[in-house]
């Protein structure tokens, strides 16, 4: 089993059994959970559900996601081709 850092980069693509995915799975629970709590903190006692439910739909959409990924570079961590683990390091090492 791969560190989960590593594992987190590895894109589906390389045919790997261990890539991102399982971890997606989390992320986007985690993202929803932290998404609904600021609104509900944010929010007004009179705004109603749906209007909630609209505002984190359009925060957490894969179009609003895929964009902010493509604004600040996101995509460029992501690997499609082998990796080598003695080739790696995290940076900072």
């Amino acid at each position: 089993m791969r560190p989960i850092l590593y594992q987190a980069f590895l894109s589906p693509d390389l045919g790997e059994k261990e890539n991102y995915e399982s971890l997606e799975t989390i992320g986007d629970g985690v993202l929803k959970f932290i998404t609904v709590f600021v609104l509900i903190c944010a929010s007004r006692q009179e705004d109603k559900e749906g209007k909630l439910v609209r505002i984190k739909g359009g925060m957490v959409s894969n179009y609003r996601l895929s964009k902010l990924s493509f604004n600040h570079s996101i995509y460029v961590y992501l690997q499609k081709k082998a990796l080598f683990r003695d080739d790696w390091w995290p940076p900072l090492l």
